[in-house]
């Protein structure tokens, strides 16, 4: 199968459905002209309207034939996003999607659907279905492992690995496999998310505090943005490295806390009192 171009749809799109940004509303159902897009239904979903957006996929699919999958993957996004939310609609979202994924010539549409159907199983599902999840996940990371759904998939599918009801030595299995998967993460931010999974796993399951201080300093690396989460990750940096005997390293990360998260923050008086306990010699 062809490996599907990254921005065969604009990059507003695949933001919108990554993280749900929510753009102007500019068109309504009511006064949607005969030639209806499916920029005008996207626009619609982002605005957070539904069930609008989803007659203006059904409209665009009418007006714009070529645009079949697009218009397809939106209503099942639409579907998705009614409120209240039902099993009907979920299961129909799913009939699209899977129509989509069977799909031939492969796009970038098709790699979404797998995306999606993924989704669908992990979190849209009641019981969740994570191993319908991670078998979702792995073949888009698997088949296109440089596109941002690939990237993404990957940092899902350790997710669900790690959180399904398994053995101990199932789940430490799965984390020395996830571990072997790390090369194919190139892009900063599914890096980020990835290693913080992992760093959350070692803390969960005993995979040793040496392993989630790497976890933690490679995301840090990767740039954790959120300031309260970038507090934490160095502050958990700086006691590991404490607890492990790299005290320079400790106190680098302890006076960096310092430094960007301030006396605001409750753990301010925590990280002064650990640096007061380190040797002067514990310089960076």
């Amino acid at each position: 199968m062809a490996t599907a171009p990254v921005h065969v749809f604009p990059r507003w799109v695949q933001s919108l459905l990554l993280v749900g940004a929510v753009l102007a509303r500019i068109a309504t159902v009511a006064a949607a002209p005969a030639d209806t897009t499916p920029a005008d239904a996207w626009r619609e979903l982002a605005a957070g309207n539904a069930r609008e957006a989803r007659a203006l996929f059904l409209r665009a699919r009418t007006s714009q034939p070529a645009a079949l999958r697009e218009t397809q993957m939106g209503e099942a996004v639409a579907l998705l996003n009614l409120q209240p939310v039902t099993t009907r609609n979920r299961d129909a979202a799913r009939r699209l999607c899977a129509e989509v994924a069977a799909a031939s010539p492969a796009d970038a549409w098709n790699v979404y659907a797998r995306y999606l159907l993924g989704r669908i199983a992990e979190i849209h599902s009641n019981p969740s279905d994570l191993a319908g999840a991670a078998g979702h996940y792995e073949w888009v990371f698997t088949r296109h492992p440089d596109s941002e759904w690939g990237q993404t998939a990957l940092v899902k599918y350790a997710i669900v690995q790690l959180q399904a009801t398994v053995t101990a030595e199932e789940t430490a299995r799965r984390y020395q496999r996830l571990v072997e998967l790390e090369p194919r993460l190139a892009e900063p931010s599914a890096r980020r998310d990835f290693h913080l999974v992992l760093a959350a796993a070692c803390f969960q399951h005993g995979f040793g505090r040496e392993a989630a201080l790497r976890h933690l300093l490679i995301a840090e690396a990767a740039g954790v943005k959120q300031p309260i989460r970038a507090a934490t990750v160095q502050i958990q940096i700086a006691e590991l490295s404490r607890e492990l005997g790299h005290l320079p390293q400790a106190r680098a990360y302890y006076e960096r806390f310092l430094a960007e998260a301030g006396e605001g923050d409750t753990r301010a008086l925590l990280v002064k009192e650990r640096l007061a306990t380190l040797p002067a010699g514990a310089k960076p």
